[in-house]
């Protein structure tokens, strides 16, 4: 009867005392109807590429996470989304695109 006591004392305890550790989300501005937070933990460098994850949120709800590639080639930089089917399009001041770039470039330098 001891050992099940204790071993209902040690699950409880192991129960209540996980700690849940989440990316940290930067808030990068608004698209559509959606605030958009990079997900600083995703922000990875490659040759001439840049990659990186953004939560879409609404009403205070994940509503899709997507992944961006920035890609830099004949002197301009390119991007990409997860959710985009054609080709890469050419970064423009000013977009939540360029947001997104700006901070992961300032992030990885």
């Amino acid at each position: 009867m001891r050992k099940i006591t204790l071993l209902v004392v040690l699950a409880l305890t192991l129960i209540f005392s996980q700690q849940k550790t989440y990316a940290a989300d930067i808030f990068i501005g608004n698209e559509d109807a959606y605030e958009c937070y990079i997900i600083e933990e995703t922000i990875e460098e490659k040759p001439d590429t840049i990659l990186v994850s953004v939560k879409n949120v609404r009403d205070g709800e994940v509503a899709e996470v997507v992944d961006w590639w920035f890609r830099y080639s004949r002197n301009t930089w390119f991007y990409k989304t997860s959710q985009m089917t054609e080709r890469p399009v050419e970064l423009r001041p000013g977009t939540i695109a360029d947001k997104i770039f700006r901070y992961c470039f300032r992030y990885l330098n």
